[in-house]
């Protein structure tokens, strides 16, 4: 009998030692410390005002205190419990308890040096540079001429002619445009030059437009909301937003461009998007995770070509920026300006909500460029003059 207990007490030593350990690993994280009360209140004893304290005091207290810790009686089965709880703390993922505004999941963008010319064509006194190898279908890219006596310049790319901009002692630049749904091949430039003794140039070029990185996706609609999914529709709503966005303001606005929303990006731009199994169409713009009510701020500086209710895209604001650059901000809850109201960059526009065409609340946010929808993510990315 001596020895029985002796051989208990040994094990009851040894179990209570091993437990301490486990409540150590446990309280070196604080999102632990609710399991640790609720397991250290199936001991009857004094944890509670130990979680409180430092962690060296508590660490005095489980060595010297032990017998008023652990209770003699029926500790085996409660330290089974702990040892349990622990092993569930200790192994369940920490990615359960990510946050929604993860610092990973946002994109961070930092200004880009102005690239160098991969096409050089001088006519005259006039020179053309082209800041890019290509424009990709859904993206822009930026022309410059410059030569002694230029008043002006225009070009004319993909049937649409193209206003080239002055810069302070830098000659004129222009921003090309290629729709998302241009097809892919190599496409002449033509770059209109006039000088100040009314004589005139023209420079020819090529660009070269590969394909758009462009995904598909299937979006479900609630029933309520099902009665957006028509063609007509869409099709007036889009032929609104260009009688506003193919307007082009000679002057530019913007100092620099800034995400909408400090949030992570989900859709991209360009989706080939079917809606309930029947309708397919391309996204226009990127969408953003957002809770209702989250402030959106104008990418920036410009001017509200407009604000209110459109059938898809719910409430809305639309900001002309100058040299044919609009951003769009949809399925507000509320609008917080006004058209022909002046707004600086990170201004408050309205806040998140769940209108017009949506399958929950998030935050659409689209780019125009001389009336082509574009990567929003890219312009912002790209070097631009100014």
């Amino acid at each position: 009998m001596r020895n029985e207990r002796k051989t208990h007490h040994s094990l009851l030593i040894t179990h209570h030692f091993f437990a301490a350990g486990l409540w150590l690993v446990i309280l070196s994280y604080d999102w632990a410390t609710p399991l640790a009360n609720c397991a250290g209140m199936l001991y009857n004893a004094p944890v509670m005002k130990h979680l409180s304290q430092p962690r060296a005091p508590l660490l005095s207290s489980l060595v010297w205190r032990k017998p008023r810790l652990f209770a003699p009686r029926h500790s085996a089965g409660r330290g089974l419990l702990v040892l349990a709880m622990a092993a569930a703390v200790l192994l369940s993922p920490v990615s359960a308890q990510e946050p929604t505004d993860t610092p990973e999941t946002v994109l961070t963008l930092t200004p880009a040096p102005r690239p160098a010319p991969t096409t050089v064509v001088t006519e005259g006194n006039a020179t053309l540079e082209l800041l890019f190898e290509g424009i990709p279908q859904g993206q822009v890219g930026v022309a410059h001429v410059m030569g002694e006596g230029i008043a002006g310049a225009r070009a004319r790319f993909l049937n649409q002619l193209v206003d080239f901009f002055p810069m302070d002692g830098d000659g004129f630049y222009g921003l090309l445009s290629v729709g998302m749904e241009q097809n892919p091949r190599v496409y002449d430039l033509d770059v209109f030059v006039w000088y100040a003794d009314t004589t005139r140039a023209t420079i020819h070029a090529q660009v070269d437009v590969p394909v758009g990185d462009f995904i598909r996706q299937n979006v479900t609609i609630p029933p309520d909301k099902a009665f957006l999914l028509d063609t007509e529709l869409e099709r007036m709503e889009l032929a609104r937003l260009e009688s506003i966005d193919g307007n082009v303001t000679p002057q530019r606005m913007w100092n620099s461009f800034r995400l909408p929303l400090p949030a992570a990006l989900t859709s991209p731009f360009g989706a080939f998007r079917t809606f309930n199994q029947t309708l397919q169409t391309r996204h226009t713009g990127w969408d953003m995770r957002s809770t209702l009510g989250m402030p959106v701020m104008a990418s920036a500086a410009g001017q509200v070509a407009y604000a209110g209710w459109m059938e898809i895209r719910g409430n809305y604001v639309m900001l002309d920026h100058g040299y044919g650059v609009y951003s769009g901000y949809a399925h507000l809850a509320q609008i917080h300006v006004t058209r022909g109201q002046t707004v600086a960059e990170g201004q408050i526009l309205g806040t998140t909500g769940n209108t017009g065409r949506t399958s929950g609340p998030h935050f659409h946010w689209e780019i125009a460029v001389n009336g082509e929808w574009v990567d929003a993510v890219q312009f912002l990315s790209m070097w631009k003059p100014g």
